[in-house]
């Protein structure tokens, strides 16, 4: 459809050139900007983290009125933007890749093999090991040119998301993000379309003992063990080079709307199910960030309605083949920690919910 649209602005353009008859000659004229198909396609380069965001968004766009969106998810677990720049520069085939399009019949998201067949899968069944061996092995490219994306969303590493690493602050991070960046550009299946950027700003951890020894360590090295500092220079990130310097189209309040929710009378076990995973009711409130971010609603104007089985964590939710619904307190923390993020993106609001 793309392709058709630019082809008519071509045709547009010409004749604007004939009929402007030589006036302004010289000025160089803005390239116009190819629309939207109609199809709202969205892919996640990321982490574990970015599958919490995106799994559920299928399911509340559908729910909301949208029937034409396609997903697409390139994952491999823990990974920093480093990282990803490895794998780019010596085309590694070390990525899960997912997808969901919401106006064909499938049910599940769909994950590709090394051979770039697709089969159904549990949103639970994300196996490192399958990464490993090379059973659902594929490169960047592979994700990159499944379809002509409109909105590319990135994230850092779970410490990188701050500019800091084991080691202290992130080396070349600005950089890897570029180098990103330039690989997406130049992998486009549709040459002179241009697909938005947009920053998933990550959540912290639980400040309990439901955090890992690992992370405890990290923490503490870091950020003197003090989650919400850590939550503040991830928000500073993507406020001073993501969005500002970097001057990306949209940015993603994810963490920020975890946050909000964390500072009500729940606790990390209402928010989380390990040590930084969020569970279904934590991923849900994320999903209506995203929606709500890249439909341009606000969380007022959002059908909060259950979510389907299928796309669950909870093993009881799933195995019973309940849909998550969300009680009516869940329902108002999840409006209100989602507003207070879409209207300040960079820091946590105190929750009304005590």
């Amino acid at each position: 459809m793309k392709k058709f649209l630019a082809f008519i602005l071509a045709i547009a353009c010409c004749f604007g050139l004939l009929a402007c008859g030589g006036e302004g000659e010289g000025k160089q004229e803005e390239t116009p900007k190819v629309e939207d198909d109609g199809v709202m396609k969205i892919l996640m380069i990321g982490h574990s983290l970015g599958n919490d965001s995106t799994f559920m968004l299928p399911s509340i766009a559908k729910s909301n009125g949208v029937d034409k969106l396609v997903m697409g998810v390139i994952y491999h677990s823990g990974c920093r933007l480093g990282q990803h720049v490895d794998y780019i520069k010596s085309e590694a085939a070390q990525y899960a890749y997912y997808e969901y399009d919401i106006s064909s019949e499938q049910t599940y998201w769909l994950r590709a093999d090394a051979a770039g067949n697709f089969f159904d899968y549990e949103a639970t069944m994300t196996n490192d090991t399958d990464i490993e061996n090379g059973t659902i092995a594929q490169t960047m490219k592979f994700g990159i040119q499944r379809h002509d994306w409109d909105i590319v969303v990135m994230q850092a590493g779970v410490f990188e998301a701050a500019n800091k690493t084991e080691g202290g602050y992130a080396p070349n991070f600005a950089q890897d993000i570029k180098t990103i960046q330039d690989y997406v550009l130049e992998n486009d299946i549709e040459k002179g379309t241009t697909p938005k950027f947009a920053w998933n700003i990550t959540w912290t951890c639980p400040s309990d003992d439901m955090l890992s020894e690992s992370y405890r360590t990290n923490l503490g090295n870091l950020f003197g063990g003090d989650a919400d500092a850590m939550y503040q220079a991830i928000a500073a990130t993507a406020k001073d080079q993501i969005a500002t310097l970097y001057n990306w189209d949209y940015i993603l309040p994810s963490g920020t709307a975890m946050q909000n929710a964390g500072s009500s009378k729940y606790e990390s076990k209402d928010l989380y199910r390990d040590t930084i995973h969020a569970n279904d009711f934590g991923r849900a409130m994320i999903g209506y960030v995203w929606y709500c971010t890249l439909f341009g609603k606000t969380i007022e104007e959002c059908n909060i309605a259950p979510i389907q089985s299928h796309l669950l964590l909870d093993n009881l939710l799933r195995n019973t083949g309940k849909d998550l619904e969300l009680t009516q307190e869940q329902k108002d923390i999840l409006t209100e920690s989602v507003k207070n993020a879409m209207a300040n993106p960079y820091a946590v609001t105190p929750s009304a919910y005590q």
